[in-house]
């Protein structure tokens, strides 16, 4: 915990003379290795291609997979232990959407990942990610949709409602942009993953990229939910009580799988007389991230406007240190970000194309973000500390975060 405390602490407390502290769990991610039950709901499964410019992990969210290479010979297949290993980040791995469950800010998405189809583009080096749509079409035609009628054929009055092929779907959607699914009950997700294994291994020449596949269950922007935590509840347990479909003791076996947390430590001003804004020290910040290992991968800062000694940082754990914390990224920066945040959004204010032409949508962009930055100087904003760990880790960190955090505060009082 003493980079939590060094961190969060030292830039704030000189500055503003009361804060709150604010603690919650921002996203989720659970990496499976085995033919899951997931959650205790119903699950609905996306039955067209995704069409889209970008893969739905595009980047880097500093989870890695270790795999095995393929086999070059016969001693090779006998003895995969001897096979090189190499690591990749969920990002370079061929993925799509598979299915989700919930709504809202309750909506839980998975993913399928093929790590089969991993390769690079010869030009650029960079990995190639999105699956063409007559590939997705494949998927679904001769995997999904087959194995969709192997898996429920035991339940009567449900064959008449099957599509029997995606073109059979796209006409009878009409709408491109409207994407159908089925709803599958958790009984029926893993007959259908012991289906798609089945079909596969059938038809090995044609379907043998999709082999080796595994899923992923992803879920961002939740903090609002754990944030509202009752008496003597943690952030995790509040989410736990919330989102009661996911099966949470599954997934916080490690024999199933890896669960990603990202906990969120947010520091916020009060009891002032006029709007304020919190900043971190970058000096500060340089020592608090030098404790994650001399060798932190993909390290940034970001500077607040001209000023040189006030910004943020996000770095990913040195491997030492991840392997003793199982801490793996962390992200520290203002909450002001907030009041001009666009979730998914390509380019802020408008494109490149119409800031040159500076025509009219460029105008407009412009006159947007003046009213938002407007807005923001009405009310205060504080900083935020992120960390991603796995699940464990997090549920430990919040029997004790809030008494370190604010012992730590106010030393540096």
């Amino acid at each position: 915990m003493r980079p939590i405390r060094r961190t969060v602490a030292a830039p704030l407390a000189r500055s503003l003379p009361q804060i709150s502290i604010s603690i919650d769990i921002d996203s989720i991610m659970f990496v499976a290795t085995k033919m899951p039950l997931l959650c205790k709901g119903a699950i609905n499964l996306h039955l067209l291609p995704q069409f889209s410019d970008k893969p739905p992990f595009s980047i880097n969210p500093s989870v890695y997979i270790t795999l095995l290479g393929p086999p070059q010979d016969q001693a090779d297949l006998d003895n995969p232990h001897f096979r090189r290993k190499a690591q990749y980040p969920l990002s370079s791995i061929p993925h799509i959407p598979f299915g989700y469950f919930g709504e809202a800010s309750q909506q839980f998405n998975l993913y399928i990942f093929f790590p089969r189809m991993i390769h690079k583009n010869t030009n650029n080096n960079r990995a190639i990610t999105i699956m063409p749509h007559e590939l997705q079409d494949l998927w679904i035609s001769e995997v999904i949709l087959k194995s969709l009628v192997t898996a429920l054929s035991h339940y009567s009055g449900i064959s008449e409602y099957l599509p029997d092929s995606t073109q059979q779907l796209r006409w009878k959607t009409g709408d491109r942009a409207r994407r159908p699914t089925i709803p599958l009950s958790p009984q029926s997700l893993a007959a259908l993953l012991v289906a798609i294994g089945q079909k596969i291994s059938q038809n090995d020449d044609l379907l043998s990229c999709f082999g080796s596949f595994f899923l992923v269950i992803d879920a961002r922007g939740i903090k609002l939910l754990s944030k509202q935590s009752g008496s003597g509840e943690t952030a995790l347990e509040a989410l736990q009580r919330m989102v009661p479909t996911l099966d949470w003791s599954y997934m916080q076996d490690r024999a199933n799988g890896e669960l990603y947390l990202d906990l969120g430590i947010s520091f916020h001003p009060i009891n002032t007389t006029d709007p304020m804004v919190g900043l971190w020290r970058l000096k500060s910040l340089r020592s608090s991230y030098a404790l994650m290992g001399k060798s932190t991968r993909n390290s940034k800062e970001y500077h607040y406007s001209t000023m040189e000694d006030y910004g943020g940082m996000k770095a990913e754990t040195s491997n030492q240190v991840k392997h003793h914390t199982h801490i793996v990224k962390r992200i520290s920066y203002n909450l002001f970000f907030e009041s001009i945040r666009q979730p998914g959004q390509q380019a802020y204010i408008t494109s490149l194309d119409n800031a040159i032409r500076c025509n009219q949508k460029y105008l407009d962009g412009c006159t947007h973000w003046i009213k938002a930055l407007e807005a923001g100087t009405k009310r205060s904003y504080g900083v935020r500390d992120e960390l991603r760990a796995s699940g464990f880790v997090v549920a430990e960190l919040l029997q004790v975060v809030m008494e370190r955090v604010r012992t730590g505060y106010k030393s540096f009082l």
